[in-house]
């Protein structure tokens, strides 16, 4: 009977390990979830304050000439040509 209870002694002990596992593992998935909640709310904030300051700023700049490829010049004028 010494092995049963010992080999039930120990089972015991493993379910109260895993038990603690499945706990703390609970834990840090709260904490997580209350991470993803205050970065959404930050992230919101950030995307209001942006909104906000948007209007703020005033007219928008004009739109930029289209392309013409004739008018370009030969090569760009911030470097030259390599021979």
């Amino acid at each position: 009977m010494d092995r049963l209870g010992d080999a039930y002694h120990e089972l015991r002990q493993q379910l109260d390990r895993l038990g603690n596992f499945y706990e703390e593992l609970g834990q840090c998935v709260d904490r997580i979830g209350n991470i993803c909640e205050e970065n959404s709310q930050q992230l919101y904030n950030i995307h209001a304050d942006l909104e906000g300051l948007w209007n703020v700023l005033g007219p928008h700049p004009p739109h930029p000439p289209p392309f013409a490829p004739g008018e370009a010049s030969p090569h760009p004028s911030y470097c030259d040509p390599p021979y």
